[in-house]
């Protein structure tokens, strides 16, 4: 196995083992301890965490290491937020760019499949329709449908009434003011 292909493979290994919960928020990740567990040297684990801590999954703390950065509903939705943003503005500029024998291609690859292919096939039609606005927003309701079925799929039903609580009692203490 390459060297990417190795430190790609510890990546997925590792995001895999903190969605099944092996891993948990806040824990630390020694270098000496994922190298024995993976039989690598220190070099791909150091450059896996690197890659981590880019996705936003661990931080990095000079002379600590790596800790498991808190993962919950209210970040599932935030990364899904990001994507909204640039995958609709994608979508827009894909429109009237696509030849209409390659949006036939790709209707037919998701005509009759799953629900979530009706939301693929909403963005296909308007992409063949020429219609920038309503591909972005059939882009943009597709992206919000994965994102609410990604938490209630990862998250308990309390873990999800928790986080709104938080960001509620958040937005409130930002929006008070304190007369000087």
């Amino acid at each position: 196995m390459d060297h990417g292909t190795r430190r790609q493979s510890i990546v997925e290994t590792i995001l895999g083992q903190l969605f099944q919960g092996r891993i948990k928020p806040r824990e630390r990740l020694r270098v000496e301890h994922l190298a024995e567990q993976f039989e690598v040297s220190v070099t791909p684990i150091r450059e896996a965490l690197v890659e981590l801590a880019g996705l936003g999954v661990i931080e990095l703390q000079a002379n600590r290491g790596a800790v498991v950065c808190d993962f919950g509903p209210l970040q599932v939705l935030e990364i899904y937020h990001l994507r909204r943003i640039l995958e609709c503005e994608a979508t827009r500029g894909a429109c009237d760019r696509i030849a209409p024998f390659e949006l036939e291609s790709l209707r037919g690859d998701h005509y009759g499949q799953m629900n979530e292919n009706a939301e693929h096939l909403a963005i296909v039609d308007a992409l063949n329709a020429g219609d920038a606005d309503l591909a972005a927003n059939a882009m943009a309701y597709h992206l919000s449908q994965s994102a609410n079925a990604l938490v209630q799929d990862l998250f308990t039903d309390q873990q999800i009434e928790v986080e709104r609580a938080v960001a509620f009692l958040q937005t409130r203490a930002s929006s008070l003011t304190v007369p000087r």
